[in-house]
């Protein structure tokens, strides 16, 4: 619910017609005109005008006004998303037309990330079926779409450098650049989700002499979700600096994510006891056991991702 919601009684004609005094507002008003034609098709003749005001305190709240017209005020893109979504959410459709209620309406966020994930790697879905996910995103304010596009089960994320990674079902450097594009016009960051140095059976099944193949790796976990053995990374200073390689390229098609995720999580370490690899590389850095070389992996690439700009 709003901070402030006062319904003043009455109703105005919907309108699809802007007067917009701040060209920010150009990528909100196409996407309202876009949604509210899939709702409720034209509307002609309507005397009712919809005004776009920018009120630089408002920050990413949003006011709205509807007396005999529409008045919007926000001071961000952002913030006239989420205003113009409150405003599709309160036209009624009725048999004599769409209409308005008349009402005051002052919100701002609770929470600075109100996110989703979809877990991409485990189960594939279209393309499509991600921008149907980010029309709701925009719908219910949702400011952060985080997608887990490598996992054990596959990678979905085409690498050039390692041309050979990327699944069967997978997503292209285009249509994730263009879906990151049609959020970016709704106020919706896209978070990637490149899991290292846990969760990488992917990474090396498809390329073992670079990431260490699962099979000389004595006792390796199967987990009951999946039934398939966990991989980890093959620790060396060829993996760090194709791992840089991917990251940079994760960037480039996320090019307005401040975050890059690296999830990091239940990371089967016990692995690299039975890796003489990753055991040399230990004692070539002055690292004591396992879990020191969990850390320091972790801080390895939280560096290549924050030299690059991002967290």
């Amino acid at each position: 619910r709003p901070k402030k919601l006062d319904f003043t009684g009455g109703t105005i004609p919907v309108t699809l017609e802007f007067i917009n005094t701040a060209p920010i507002f150009i990528p909100a008003i196409r996407v309202f005109q876009e949604y509210a034609g899939h709702l409720f098709g034209s509307v002609e003749n309507s005397p009712t005008k919809i005004k776009l005001i920018f009120q630089e305190e408002l920050d990413n709240g949003y006011r709205i006004s509807i007396q005999n017209n529409v008045v919007v005020s926000a001071s961000s893109t952002i913030g006239m998303n989420y205003a113009l979504s409150t405003l599709l959410q309160l036209a009624e459709i009725t048999d004599d037309g769409v209409f308005f209620p008349q009402c005051e309406i002052v919100d701002e966020p609770d929470s600075s990330w109100r996110g989703v994930m979809i877990d991409l790697a485990r189960c594939f879905h279209e393309i499509e079926y991600l921008y149907a996910v980010a029309d709701l995103c925009w719908f219910y304010k949702i400011n952060r779409f985080q997608i887990h596009l490598t996992d054990d089960q596959a990678i979905r994320f085409p690498i050039s450098s390692l041309p050979n990674a990327v699944s069967d079902e997978h997503y292209t450097r285009e249509q994730l650049t263009k879906l990151v594009e049609y959020c970016h016009d709704r106020g919706i960051t896209i978070v990637p989700d490149i899991d290292a140095p846990g969760h990488f059976r992917a990474f090396n099944t498809a390329y073992p002499e670079l990431f260490g193949p699962i099979n000389e790796i004595e006792g390796a976990e199967t987990t009951a979700q999946t039934n398939v053995v966990s991989g980890i990374m093959r620790v060396q200073e060829e993996t760090f600096a194709i791992m840089q390689q991917i990251f940079k390229e994760v960037t480039e098609v996320f090019y307005d994510s401040p975050w890059i995720h690296i999830g990091g999580d239940e990371a089967q370490i016990n692995q690299w006891d039975n890796c003489s690899v990753s055991k040399k590389y230990c004692s070539e850095h002055g690292l004591s056991d396992i879990h020191e070389l969990y850390g320091h992996c972790v801080a390895r690439f939280s560096q290549i991702i924050l030299d690059m700009g991002r967290t």
